[in-house]
């Protein structure tokens, strides 16, 4: 029981820094959307972080990582259209 609660914790700090980073950049993302008239959406997973502890993930880190991901979502959308 101690582990999967444990995991669960974790796990549930993870989701909670990528909410964040993600509602504090979103806006980037949005406007070139409303510009291009593109919907989307979007599913991130923790596939590279899984052997992480969501101890040492501070929200810069995450924060890097969403931002990089607006990023090529945001050229995809301008070659597209």
């Amino acid at each position: 029981m101690y582990c999967n609660t444990r995991r669960s914790v974790e796990r549930n700090r993870l989701k909670r820094l990528l909410r964040e980073s993600y509602r504090q950049n979103k806006h980037q993302l949005l406007k070139t959307c409303i510009e291009k008239n593109f919907s989307w959406v979007l599913i991130f997973t923790f596939k590279n972080l899984h052997n992480i502890s969501a101890k040492k993930i501070s929200y810069k880190i995450v924060e890097k990582e969403v931002i990089t991901l607006i990023d090529e979502i945001k050229n995809y959308i301008e070659k597209k259209s």
